[in-house]
């Protein structure tokens, strides 16, 4: 069912199967139950979450970066006027974005609010299109053909940031771990997926796999990273971050268009963005090739992000911000 936490959708959207050693069927014990934290926000695009509250942007030319509460509530703009912003972060005290203003910035504020403005962490960084925090550090990534992998302090770095990697073929997503970051090169027809120590990343630069089709979204977790192939028949992959001899485990394949990726050490949770939107999950040692689909019909899924007993995600079709318990 579908639960109004704000907004006016009253009709029933998506239908919820699970996983049964393999297969797909009704779910016969508790189904998720999906919920509009908010709608109506034209454009909706990245989220991400934190104990209280989940943050999320809208990409029109004048969008916003907002937040609402996790058990539903008022909508509250923490910044206004940002030119597609597609990407954000948050590591408890702050909140970042990408937005394409001042040649392409990082913007921060407080979480509870701008005061009197956001904060430029960086500018003319070209096309951003991923960030990740945590509590020391900020990661992105920029440009195209001749790319960057960047980073600076996770409280600023005076718009003087430092590149971790260069010369990349269209970074498009960046994660990160204690040592490591990781990122996604969208090169046509040689796709990567890359990573290299934090410390010392000129001299440890790796590829983990290549020749992929389209990989876009990363997430990592423990002794693997995982990623999405955005093809329109898409697919969902993992590989030790100590390397797989470019043979990624394929967890799911025949995807229609799979967008954004999230795991959280049982399983990994995906969004494909195709006109009959889904939102999936596969258990992070594999489901058979037979993931479970926790909403469908949802109009093009776009970000997702998780906690410890939900999935949260956005629809840019509608603009809704939509939270699914349990995952």
């Amino acid at each position: 069912m579908v639960v109004m936490a704000c907004g006016g959708r009253s009709q029933l959207r998506g239908q919820y199967v699970v996983d049964a050693g393999g297969g797909t069927g009704p779910d016969t014990s508790t189904p998720p139950v999906l919920t509009a934290l908010a709608t109506g926000q034209s454009n909706a695009w990245a989220i991400a979450v934190d104990d209280a509250n989940v943050y999320f942007t809208t990409t029109d030319y004048g969008g916003t970066v907002s937040r609402v509460p996790k058990v539903g509530g008022a909508i509250t703009s923490i910044a206004s006027n940002q030119s597609f912003a597609t990407a954000i972060a948050v590591n408890g005290s702050n909140v970042y974005w990408t937005s394409q203003d001042l040649g392409g910035a990082i913007e921060m504020c407080a979480t509870d609010g701008c005061v009197p403005a956001p904060a430029i962490v960086a500018s003319a960084q070209g096309e951003t299109d991923s960030i990740t925090v945590d509590s020391t550090d900020i990661f992105w990534t920029s440009g195209q053909a001749a790319g960057r992998v960047m980073t600076c302090g996770a409280d600023g770095c005076a718009d003087q940031p430092i590149v971790l990697a260069s010369k990349q073929d269209t970074p498009v997503s960046v994660t990160s771990d204690a040592a490591n970051v990781y990122w996604t090169n969208t090169a046509s027809g040689d796709g990567t997926v890359n990573k290299c120590s934090i410390n010392d990343c000129a001299k440890t630069g790796a590829k983990l796999a290549s020749g992929l089709d389209v990989p876009t979204s990363i997430a990592v977790s423990g002794n693997y990273v995982y990623w999405v192939n955005n093809a329109n028949n898409g697919s969902v992959m993992k590989c030790s971050v100590l390397g797989c001899n470019n043979s990624p485990t394929v967890l799911a394949s025949g995807l229609a268009k799979p967008h954004a990726v999230a795991v959280d050490g049982v399983s990994v949770y995906w969004t494909s963005s195709d006109s009959g939107g889904a939102v999936m999950k596969c258990a992070i040692n594999g489901c058979n090739g037979k993931p479970t689909t926790l909403a469908s019909n949802q109009p093009q899924p776009t970000g997702i992000a998780l906690d410890a007993s939900s999935v949260y995600f956005t629809t840019h079709g509608d603009g809704a911000v939509m939270k699914l318990t349990p995952k």
